[in-house]
């Protein structure tokens, strides 16, 4: 079973580098890719310097007076903290990308694979609007806000004029955060449909953990770190599609965007919640009350402020939980190291999945502070390892249970022949 998984991991990471898209940074807002032949597998990443224009939006007309002075953003990136004219922006506004595509040898048409910004963008090829997510305006009245990747098909030519207008009024951060990536559609599809299988992959996985240990919690086992594990995986499954590719607007095209925002914080924030609690029920039940009572009262405080405040705020918050993470993965590294020091066996699944835990999420919490891309096949593929080798501390223990139970069975029955002998022989 580990080799299969370990195969399965490998061959995700092979198909994930063997689909990587040409990195061509646009400089002053122009990327030359003409050197790439988008007939064949190759993508382009718009990633680099774009043009931008704070508190405007923009089209291809207002761009033939040549008027207008660009600043320069770079994309992926959010405007938070980004000074334009001198002015140091906040994540609440709106503004104009631009980039200029110098392409040659392309198919009559192109398609492109647009992530979700924040929060609400129009986006234009050569004056063509192809795409909208939420609706763009300049005041918060006139604005609303939505989260729905997608992928779309455009005449393609020599030279392509992007635009994106983009607004946020409803987020702590603004801006274009992930890349568009262009290609032929064969190529483009593939990257999504690679990045939509695992998501589900991960979801069905954590899914199907969750179920089988919650009923096996019902029926049988009735032990709390049973439920706690199980719930661990639910919570984390929902969060799967609540967020990264979010896989619920494939699925409900107008789920509210805001109810979305609060399932992705506040499962994130129960998924911690019962991963300790599972944690310290395995390996540490009488010790640490203290340092467990905290932990459920932080968790708690965090739910309750996400419930009651508007998204604009609770979404400031998640930089201090990431630092509440970091302390959660401190006391589980002492409470299994503990564990491991006591030789219980089980330990060193647990002791495995926390170290994998870590470089996983590290590297999430790392490419969502400083706006890096994201491998999601790799993100997926090492959670759902986390939690198979933590079921495994799981079963471990149920089969050292009923090993005893057997002994302790087959000693029985012993004894009762051995009374029944002493009678017959008296």
């Amino acid at each position: 079973m580990k080799k299969r998984w370990a195969t399965l991991f490998l061959l995700c990471c092979i198909y994930s580098c063997a689909t990587a898209q040409s990195e061509n940074s646009a400089t002053k807002g122009v990327i030359d890719a003409s050197h790439i032949n988008l007939q064949e597998n190759q993508t382009i990443a718009l990633t680099g310097e774009w043009e931008f224009y704070w508190n405007k939006l923009l089209t291809s007309k207002h761009f033939e007076s040549r008027g207008l002075r660009p600043g320069y953003i770079k994309v992926p990136s959010v405007w938070n903290g980004q000074f334009y004219k001198g002015e140091e922006l906040d994540g609440q506004g709106f503004a104009t990308y631009r980039l200029t595509v110098i392409t040659s040898n392309a198919p009559k048409l192109l398609a492109i694979e647009i992530p979700n910004v924040y929060t609400s963008y129009n986006l234009f090829v050569n004056d063509e609007l192809i795409a909208t997510n939420g609706v763009v305006g300049d005041t918060k009245k006139s604005y609303k806000p939505e989260w729905k990747p997608t992928l779309k098909v455009f005449n393609a030519t020599d030279t392509l004029e992007v635009i994106v207008q983009v607004a946020n009024f409803a987020h702590n951060r603004g801006g274009i955060h992930k890349p568009f990536v262009i290609g032929n559609f064969d190529s483009v599809a593939s990257i999504r449909e690679s990045k939509v299988i695992a998501n589900m992959l991960l979801t069905g996985g954590l899914f199907a953990l969750g179920c089988f240990f919650i009923a096996f919690y019902l029926f049988r086992a009735k032990q709390k770190s049973t439920i706690y594990f199980g719930l661990f995986c639910l919570l984390w499954a929902i969060r799967s599609v609540f967020s990264n590719i979010y896989l619920v607007s494939t699925f409900f095209d107008a789920f509210n965007w805001i109810l979305a925002l609060r399932i992705e914080y506040i499962s994130l924030y129960l998924s911690v919640l019962f991963g300790i609690l599972f944690l310290a029920k395995v390996f540490d039940p009488k010790e640490s009350k203290l340092v467990k009572y905290a932990i459920n009262i932080i968790n708690a405080v965090f739910i309750l402020l996400t419930l009651i405040l508007p998204p604009v705020l609770f979404t400031m918050l998640l930089p201090a939980y990431q630092i509440f993470i970091v302390i959660n993965l401190l006391f589980a590294v002492y409470v299994i190291t503990k564990a491991v020091f006591d030789k219980r066996k089980d330990a060193w699944f647990s002791a495995i999945s926390i170290l994998l835990g870590i470089v996983v999420l590290g590297y999430e919490i790392i490419s969502y502070v400083w706006v890096l891309k994201v491998n999601y096949l790799f993100l997926n593929f090492g959670y759902l390892t986390v939690f198979f080798l933590n079921s495994l501390v799981l079963a471990s223990r149920f089969v050292g249970a009923y090993i005893k139970a057997e002994r302790a069975a087959n000693d029985n029955h012993s004894k009762d022949r051995t009374i029944r002998g002493k009678r017959l022989h008296i």
